[in-house]
């Protein structure tokens, strides 16, 4: 069976019986659940909806910072529904992390890259995600008209050693998954890049302090260069007491803070997009996991967006006026002051 996104609901039939005991299982993790099922009144078969279950196993950590460098994942995940009462597998089944509740959708065609507006820094670090592949590859096209190729492997090969015995082999056992970040300042006069063939990134000149990377809604790292103006600002929480204190001097005090709690907020103003641009800004504004680039710094921080509402606009909705988005964080950390 083919990976399933884990959006779309997948029920595993354990047949015409009242109830289950039974376990999920992933190679990857072990047993990551147990318990009963019970048929639901009016059906004949006992059917589990298992996503929920399996959906906190689909991982999105965000890659290494080494230039072409793969960082490994476990996607997709098997599982198994395992019947407790007949001591048997009853199903087998794989999720990856889609989440786009697109029916059509299929990322060994469209592949997981999918930038919003293909721009990017020249000083920029590029991400780039695959599933079931053999390589990752990185099309540099420079400004005199030549071009270069990096591939990235993602095969899995078997093991060997130097007595050349019953472990060894040298075919490849199967393509793997993974996200490669490559440096774009490693390379000089890039005109544009893409990314497995399937997405292209414009390369501008240091347009911006910061860049923002997010995983899209379909399981796959992007990234956004933020091109309009930055505003940061501390949002205080001060803790204070009072004191007993001697007035004849002026220089002691009443009360104090003892401790002051800072947030620290972003807010981000993008430059113009098209309205089919603009159509794939919920890949940034609705992504559970985003990390904001500073490239004075060369810091790499996590942050959560504060909107509770994404807009969809157009040029049309927006009065014919240019579309643009401003876009609010909050850096994912604690900072005090005592």
């Amino acid at each position: 069976m083919p990976a399933l996104p884990i959006w779309k609901d997948y029920y595993v039939n354990v047949g015409a019986v009242a109830l289950s005991h039974f376990r999920i299982d992933a190679p990857a993790f072990g047993t990551v659940y147990t318990g009963t099922a019970h048929r639901r009144p009016g059906q004949t078969d006992l059917l589990v909806k298992v996503n929920e279950i399996c959906a906190d196993y689909i991982e999105h950590t965000l890659p290494t910072l080494v230039n072409a460098m793969l960082t490994p994942t476990d996607l997709p995940v098997e599982f198994q529904y395992f019947s407790l009462d007949t001591n048997a597998v009853v199903d087998t089944f794989t999720f990856y992390g889609d989440w786009s509740y697109e029916d059509g959708f299929d990322y060994a065609v469209q592949g997981l890259a999918h930038p919003i507006n293909g721009r990017i820094d020249e000083r920029q670090w590029i991400p780039c995600t695959a599933i079931g592949v053999s390589d990752i590859t990185l099309e540099l096209h420079f400004k005199d008209g030549t071009t270069n190729t990096v591939i990235v492997p993602l095969e899995i090969q078997a093991d060997f050693d130097a007595d050349f015995n019953d472990d060894f082999a040298i075919s490849l056992i199967t393509a793997g998954s993974g996200t490669a970040f490559f440096d774009l300042s490693q390379w000089s006069d890039v005109a544009y890049v893409v990314l497995n063939g399937t997405a292209r990134y414009d390369v501008v000149t240091e347009c911006g302090r910061y860049a923002l990377y997010y995983l899209n809604a379909y399981g796959g790292w992007d990234t956004f260069l933020v091109e309009g103006n930055v505003k940061e600002e501390d949002g205080l929480t001060r803790h204070t007491m009072e004191q007993e204190y001697d007035n004849s001097s002026t220089l002691t005090r009443g009360r104090r803070d003892y401790a002051i709690e800072l947030a620290k907020d972003l807010t981000f103003h993008t430059g113009y997009l098209t309205d089919e641009q603009s159509a794939r800004m919920h890949h940034l504004l609705n992504s559970p996991d985003v990390y904001v680039w500073d490239f004075e710094k060369a810091q790499m921080l996590p942050v959560v967006l504060t909107a509770t509402a994404t807009e969809y606009k157009t040029y049309k909705n927006g009065g014919n006026r240019p579309v643009a988005y401003t876009i609010t964080a909050r850096i994912a950390r604690d900072y005090v002051r005592r």
